[in-house]
């Protein structure tokens, strides 16, 4: 009985040992590891260096843009070939514009710093209604689905937002596996697509890219999960703006913020704060050799702001 008694007290001790253990351990994350991506340039177009782009959409040939900072704040309609505004409406002064969406014939603005927006005839630009948003105190990113708006403030969430009455249906936590990842800022929803610019095919259910506020990231996001499928790296697109766009100061030239998606021409443009360029790319899937979790690590480091 002794050595029985003996046997079982070391069997329950290993096996407690062996579930401590396993506790401890750091489990993996049953998400996938995210593709990584980087881009060529296809076309580079003349824009407004002035222009502090908070939100960029295309449509029917032209672009859609929203201005920030205090006093400067405007939606504008860009000539696609010459950069140049054919038309402007300015926000109040004490407005800092920001992300930008066509939902039907309307475009719908929000504004930093609060949970304001405002929406325009698409033709005239005349003033609609004002709203308030279902997200937070803040207003970042904004685009929209077949069915919703979405939108971004300075935090870790995806905001989905009835159309008819801005009001929040659902809230999504943006992550990188285990990661939390944050500022998400200029966005773009891009649906079922086989189009070759996007460098792999977009599913049914779409994805949200967004810009990563601060680097030259590009976090390609499951929409019904916040999950991230990929980091499209954007590396040395703000030097070739400054190279070609006859704007040496470096310091002028403003971060990465402007994705447009053409859905029937397949087409894809980025540019940013203050770029006196804008780019028509295509990005382009890392080789197989690139796509360890060694090169994920590094792209995650480059592209996952601190919390």
């Amino acid at each position: 009985m002794k050595m029985t008694a003996r046997l079982l007290g070391t069997l329950f001790a290993t096996s407690l040992l062996g579930t401590l253990l396993l506790l401890a351990t750091p489990q993996a994350s049953a998400e996938p590891l995210p593709t990584l991506y980087d881009y060529e340039v296809v076309e580079s177009l003349p824009h407004d260096e002035n222009a502090f782009t908070q939100g960029i959409v295309y449509d029917s040939g032209k672009f859609y843009e929203s201005l920030g900072l205090y006093g400067e704040s405007e939606v504008r309609v860009i000539d696609l070939k010459t950069g140049k505004a054919t038309k402007h409406h300015g926000n109040e002064r004490h407005i800092f514009g920001e992300g930008l969406t066509l939902w039907e014939n309307t475009l719908v603005q929000i504004a930093w710093k609060t949970n304001e927006g405002f929406t325009y005839d698409k033709d005239t630009l005349e003033p609609k209604e004002g709203m308030k948003t279902g997200m937070a105190n803040d207003g970042w990113g904004l685009t929209h689905n077949a069915t919703h708006l979405i939108g971004t403030d300075s935090s870790t969430w995806l905001y989905v937002l009835d159309p008819k009455d801005y009001s929040r249906k659902q809230k999504l936590l943006v992550h990188d596996g285990e990661k939390k990842v944050k500022w998400l800022n200029e966005i773009q929803f891009i649906g079922e697509s086989s189009a070759e610019a996007l460098g792999t095919k977009v599913t049914g259910k779409g994805e949200v890219w967004g810009m990563i506020w601060q680097t030259e990231c590009v976090a390609r996001v499951d929409p019904t999960t916040g999950s991230v499928l990929g980091w499209v790296l954007m590396k040395g697109l703000r030097q070739r703006a400054i190279r070609e766009g006859g704007n040496r100061r470096s310091g002028h030239t403003d971060v990465l913020n402007g994705i447009a998606w053409d859905a029937e021409g397949g087409r894809l443009w980025m540019t940013g704060k203050k770029w006196a360029r804008l780019f028509q790319v295509k990005i382009k899937k890392l080789p197989e050799a690139k796509q360890t979790a060694e090169e994920v690590a590094r792209a995650r480091a480059r592209c996952i702001r601190p919390m």
